[in-house]
This record gives C-alpha cells, sequence and structure tokens, in this order.
C-alpha cells in the first residue's frame, strides 16, 4: 500500500509517494513534475520491490512541519533479508539512511543500493568526486546530458555531489551522506568491484549504485550494512554574495565564547583555533569538521545560551562562512582504533541546522547558514534551502 508525504507550500511544493510499484521504491515529484524514482536495494535474484512491506510510516513535526518515513521490508525467499529505511524530509532536501541485515549465507552477483531513474530530458549533471577514495581532494566534471540516449558513465568510485540541470531550469542535487568509508570499502572487504554509472535511455537516465558486483556468483555471509546519502532540489539561481560583518567563536576551555561586538547575530567559526582533535584531517587550512562529537558539542552549548538571551528577538541567526570537507580522522566517526574511515561532513552540518531549527520551535526567529561565497558548493539546492 502506497504512502504520500507532501508540501503545498508555494515556493516548495512537493510530492513523496513510497511503495506505489512495490516495498522500497520511492516517486519523487516538484512542482507536480516527477524527478526521479528510486529502486531499492538489490541483492542479486532478492530485489526489494520482491518483499513484504512490513513498516511503511509517516510522521509530522507540527514546530517545523517537517516530515520523515520510516519502511522496513521483508524478502521472504532465501535467507530471508531484512531493509530498513529512514527518509528524512527538512526544508528542501530529505536524508536517506538504508540499513541491510543479511541474516545468513545469501549467493548473489551484485549488491545495488537505492539506483534512482531520472525521468524525463536533463541538459546535463555537474560531478564532484574524489580524485582517489582516500583523499579530501576532489574533482569537478560537467557531463553533458542532452543527448545521452543509449550512452554510458562509469566511476570509479562513489560520487560525492551530483547536481542534475533540467531543462526547465529545475536542479536535482543527490549527495553520498557522511560514511564515504562504506560506500567505497565494501568491494573491497568483499573481493568485488564497484558499479556506478550513469546510463541514458529513450526515457531519461539511471544512476546505478552498486556497491559490489562479482563476475560470478559470491556467497555473502551473514552481515548487516548501513548507508547514508541525500538529495535535494530546487530553481536554477544565483548565489548572493552577502555582505556581513561575523563575529567568531571561539573555543575556550568547552565553550565557544563570541568576540567583544555586542547584539549581533552573525557569526562565525573561528577555524586557526579550533582544537586540532575536532578539525579535518588531510586538508592544507585548518577547519572544523562537523562529524566531530566536540564540534557538536561545542556548537549546541553555544547556541542554547544564545537563545536564552534571545527569547524576544525577531532577528534570524547566522553561522557564516561554512563549507563542505572530506576528513579521515577516523575518531570522528568514534571508531578511533579503526583507520581509513573517511567520511563527508556535510550530513552532520545539515543534521545541527536541523536541529537548531527543531530546538526554536514556534520562536520568532530562525536559525540559518551561509556558506563561504568561494565554495565550490555554494550553487547548491541544499546550500540554498539553509539560508531560507
Amino acid at each position: 500500500m502506497s504512502l504520500v508525504v507532501q508540501s503545498n507550500k508555494e515556493n516548495n511544493k512537493w510530492c513523496a509517494e513510497f511503495n506505489l510499484s512495490g516495498p522500497g521504491d520511492m516517486h519523487f515529484k516538484f512542482n507536480n513534475k516527477e524527478l526521479f524514482r528510486a529502486g531499492g536495494v538489490e541483492l542479486g535474484m532478492l530485489k526489494e520491490e520482491n518483499g513484504i512491506e512490513k513498516i511503511c510510516r509517516s510522521h509530522f513535526s507540527e514546530k517545523t512541519e517537517w516530515q520523515w518515513v520510516e519502511t522496513e521490508t521483508l524478502n521472504p525467499f532465501g535467507s530471508e533479508p531484512v531493509i530498513k529505511r529512514k527518509w528524512e524530509q527538512a526544508g528542501n532536501h530529505f536524508k536517506v539512511v538504508t540499513d541491510i541485515i543479511v541474516r545468513a549465507t545469501t549467493p548473489m552477483e551484485h549488491m545495488t543500493v537505492d539506483s534512482l531513474f531520472l525521468s524525463g530530458n536533463w541538459k546535463g549533471v555537474t560531478v564532484y568526486t574524489q580524485k582517489n577514495p582516500e583523499t579530501s581532494e576532489f574533482d569537478i566534471i560537467n557531463i553533458d546530458l542532452s543527448d545521452f540516449s543509449g550512452k554510458e558513465v562509469k566511476f570509479e568510485h562513489i560520487p560525492l555531489v551530483m547536481l542534475f540541470r533540467s531543462d526547465d531550469g529545475v536542479l536535482l542535487e543527490v549527495g553520498t551522506g557522511y560514511d564515504l568509508w562504506r560506500w567505497h570499502q565494501t568491494a573491497e572487504n568483499l573481493q568485488g568491484r564497484t558499479d556506478f554509472a550513469l546510463i541514458g535511455t529513450d526515457e531519461g537516465v539511471s544512476l546505478e549504485r552498486k556497491v559490489v558486483s562479482w563476475d560470478g556468483e559470491f556467497d555473502l555471509e551473514r552481515n548487516n550494512f548501513r548507508y547514508s546519502w541525500y538529495f535535494a532540489w530546487g530553481k536554477t539561481f544565483k548565489p548572493a554574495l552577502e555582505k556581513f560583518e561575523a563575529v567568531k567563536l571561539t573555543p575556550e576551555g568547552k565553550k565557544l565564547v563570541a568576540g567583544n561586538k555586542e547584539n549581533t547575530n552573525m557569526f562565525c567559526l573561528d577555524s586557526l583555533n579550533w582544537p586540532d582533535s575536532a578539525t579535518v584531517k588531510g586538508i592544507k587550512h585548518k577547519q572544523p569538521c562537523f562529524c566531530s562529537r566536540q564540534t557538536g558539542n561545542y556548537l549546541k552549548a553555544w547556541f542554547r545560551s544564545l537563545c536564552n538571551k534571545l527569547e524576544s528577538s525577531d532577528n534570524n541567526i547566522y553561522l557564516c562562512d561554512l563549507d563542505i570537507h572530506i576528513c579521515s580522522n577516523s575518531s570522528h566517526m568514534l571508531r578511533g582504533k579503526k583507520n581509513n574511515l573517511i567520511h563527508c561532513d556535510y550530513f552532520y552540518l545539515l543534521g545541527f541546522w536541523e536541529w537548531a531549527n527543531k530546538y526554536l520551535g514556534d520562536s520568532n526567529f530562525k536559525f540559518k547558514m551561509i556558506f563561504d561565497e568561494n565554495s565550490v558548493f555554494a550553487n547548491l539546492p541544499s546550500v540554498k534551502g539553509l539560508n531560507e
């Protein structure tokens, strides 16, 4: 039985329909136009869409008007694997976490996680991808999709972000979550290969996400897997070059201390004085990593204290000069004994924005984020949504 969640706000009219064709699928529309369909999980011949729906329920927050959906599918064949998924909407983005529970040895040729089919005509896509799975550096590639039917582009590893542009100016952003190492290392750990590709058809473009494939049948032993990703939507826009004077938040002990300027609502992080244990590892210039629990504790304590002082204010709170980072400090994932847990902190940055606005509830003001004007990610729809 299908489930629909939607928003009819004039500037953000969207609709997500779950389990329309079968368990695990999701059809997403923006301004009454279908942008894509998510295909669920495939474990070789065992497809989520052929399973039995155990849970498919939605939740709604009265304070924020945000929604989230949780699903659970049991495949009654073979080892009876279970697929659990959580879709969390906030503003103009969804965060997705997919759990795959393999209960016993299962033969398969591949494992596919949430491949997408983008409907209709697309002009092009900008791909932000790591130079290799172990580095914090990335390349930006532009691919023309205007005559893409019958063509294919393969990627050596999962792209960090893909920004699709349609003929009518609609933008669809598809990004990997925080757990880059899981998308990268599944194939290596299971003696297989990854197959990430864009495939053009007469009906649209397919984004194939096979985290592992084998040349023949592979006996996958009992195991649990988790993968996170997100998507966002919007219309073509030019990033605003905003002029502001932000007060630096400097760590002192367990607190963030603002500069001398009084009565301000514009803040930025004092990166140079940020504790080394909570900074991004693998880049030249020192920057806080939002995946670090220490960074999160700093920010939440600062925000609670600030809100207590601004209960009667009508001015929004801004955190400025932000960017997306790839970090290799495994301790940020609370798995310090493991190496090579490379992660992206954008999932957690989005999470802090969500937490802060939930904390404000029905206050007269909102919490907003502004990216560094020089950031290559400043043109993403999700980034724009953080400042709306």
